[in-house]
Parts: structure tokens; sequence; C-alpha cells
């Protein structure tokens, strides 16, 4: 059986438990949370293509079709964000008055939310390919400590995120968003950079790049795991689709950061690893 605590515990979902209160009801729900995840990126897409063109009808077109989508697997905090974009663009495209730098910058922060979501879910549903069957997993020899030994430069007990990603721009993010944080961050750019690190450092978490030139995500999350090193690893991706998420979960992703960044979902994020 499915359980349902794992699979409705999922971030931005307010669960109205009455929707599922039998396992049929459980299995339709299932189907909608699928179908969300397989449709987002083509709705992504799409978002991007009336943006880019201006053709604000067929973007709110595309918003009401996500939004009856956020409705029936009960995304409510992210239905209303979507329901109030729907109002405040028609309410512009009736003035004739259309901020288009604005209605970009909201849909950006949108799609993100809505991605991450989708991730979300993935990550739920995993364990269950299908509904009612739980995947027969293969237990896996747990590596070897990795004794810590933090930088000289860091007071003893303070903890280390370790981030690579080959754009420093995202580093740079990263680096504002945690500004404030309790933490210490180091950033690489790249796979052999990171490995390198790891020889005489012992990080907390780990945040990595999935698409990067010679040493990918995937890979160097396999090598960390190899090496001893058991932290959490965060996967920074823009790509939502089924096969990226489950081959990075198949690499050892703990969670998921989707691009463009958003400070608050970081920061939430990590502090659920961080405690």
């Amino acid at each position: 059986m499915i359980d349902r605590g794992r699979l409705l515990a999922i971030t931005h979902l307010k669960f109205d438990g009455r929707m599922v209160a039998n396992d049929s009801q459980l299995s339709e729900y299932v189907r909608s949370l699928v179908k969300f995840t397989e449709t987002v990126p083509e709705r992504e897409e799409k978002l991007k293509l009336a943006m880019e063109t201006r053709d604000y009808a067929s973007f709110s077109q595309c918003l009401a079709d996500i939004l009856d989508m956020l409705e029936k697997i009960q995304a409510k905090d992210l239905a209303e964000r979507c329901l109030k974009q729907i109002d405040e663009l028609k309410k512009m495209t009736d003035e004739q008055n259309v901020d288009h730098e604005s209605v970009v910058a909201e849909m950006t922060g949108f799609l993100t939310i809505m991605s991450s979501l989708s991730i979300d879910i993935q990550m739920a549903l995993y364990q269950w390919p299908a509904a009612g069957e739980q995947k027969e997993e293969t237990p896996e020899k747990a590596p070897e400590a990795k004794p810590a030994a933090p930088p000289k430069d860091i007071p003893p007990g303070e903890k280390i995120i370790l981030a690579v990603d080959d754009a420093p721009f995202f580093l740079t993010t990263l680096k504002n968003c945690l500004r404030h944080a309790p933490y210490k961050l180091f950033c690489v750019t790249s796979g052999a950079a990171a490995l390198r690190f790891l020889k005489e450092n012992e990080p907390s978490l780990f945040i990595l790049d999935i698409e990067m030139p010679q040493m990918n995500g995937h890979e160097l999350a396999r090598r960390i795991k190899e090496n001893g090193h058991r932290a959490p690893i965060i996967f920074l991706t823009g790509n939502a689709t089924e096969k990226n998420v489950r081959k990075a979960i198949e690499a050892g992703a703990s969670d998921f950061i989707v691009k463009p960044i958003n400070d608050d979902l970081v920061i939430k994020k990590i502090r659920k690893f961080m405690k």
C-alpha cells in the first residue's frame, strides 16, 4: 500500500484529508499528481513563449489551465497566487496598460515555485511508481563514515555547506541568500575542485549543480558517496522533468533547489537539513 503520510506531506500542499478518505480516492489523487508532474514542463514552455511574443491572451489561457491542475491536486497557496495573477493580467489588458517587465518577473517566480512543487511530488511518489505498488528496494551497504576534519579557519562545530556550480552567478546568489545564516558556505566551480576540498573537509550539506562540464552533478554525487561522505545532497536544477529528477534521486539526491533561485525556498530547504 502507498504510505499516505509521506505522499501527502508535500511542500506547498495544504492537504484536505477528506479528498482521500479511502484507497480508491487516494489512487485518483495519485493519478492527478502524476499528471501534474508530467505536464509542468510543457506548461512552462507555453508560458515562456507567450511572454516572448507578448501574447497575453495565450498567457491567460495557460494560467487558467495551470489553475485547474493546481486545484485538482489541492495546491491551494499556489492556486490562489495563479488566480491573482490571472485577475491582474486581465485588468491590465482591459486597460491596455501592461507592465511587461512586471509580468515576466511575477511569472518567473511563479514558475520556480511550480517546478519546485513538481519535484517535491516526484520525490514523494518515487518509492511508488504505480498506485498501490511499493517499489522493491535493494539494500545498499552503507559507506564507511569519513572522520570530520574542518578547515583551519573554521571554529569547531560550525556547520559547513559546499556548493558546486560552474556558473559563478548562482554561487553568488547562494552567498547572498545565506549571508545572514549561521553556516560557513564554501563555493567551487567544478567537480574536481570539490573532490580536492573533500580530502580535508567534511561538509554538513552539499549543494550541487546537475549540468556541469567534465563531471556533472550526478557523477560528483556518486564520487562523494563512494568516498564515504554521508551528508545530504541538494541538487540545483532548472529541469523538472521526470527523467532528470529520477536520475538525480538515484544518484543520491535528498532534495532540489530550482533555478532561478527563490531566496525563501532556498533557506527553507537548507534549514531542513541543518538543524
